[in-house]
């Protein structure tokens, strides 16, 4: 599992840049630059919003990867030593990214 770095702070899952989910999902099947992927699993923080997840916010998380050309994708799973999820003030998922996407050579 990579260690997941999140700077998404508009989203109800990011606790001090971690994710309070056991696992995310990156998107973007055909994506062949970070910009084409998004975090399917970002909600919007809004007003006193809080996550329902019971999990706690750790640097550890599982990542299923829809993202077929990324060098880290194997049978879906992302097998990167570590991640970053961008998007500082995302109001959507489509506005986030996986910024850690290198295209397979």
């Amino acid at each position: 599992m990579p260690e997941l770095k999140c700077n998404v702070h508009t989203c109800v899952h990011n606790k001090n840049e971690y994710c309070d989910l056991d696992g995310i999902e990156v998107a973007g099947s055909s994506a062949q630059t970070a910009k084409d992927t998004s975090c399917a699993s970002f909600v919007e923080k809004k007003g006193d919003s809080y996550s329902n997840s019971t999990g706690e916010a750790s640097a550890i998380s599982n990542v299923d990867c829809q993202a077929k050309e990324c060098k880290y994708n194997t049978s879906c799973k992302c097998h990167a030593g570590k991640i970053s999820v961008g998007g500082n003030a995302a109001c959507r998922s489509d506005e986030t990214e996986c910024a850690s996407f290198e295209k397979e050579m």
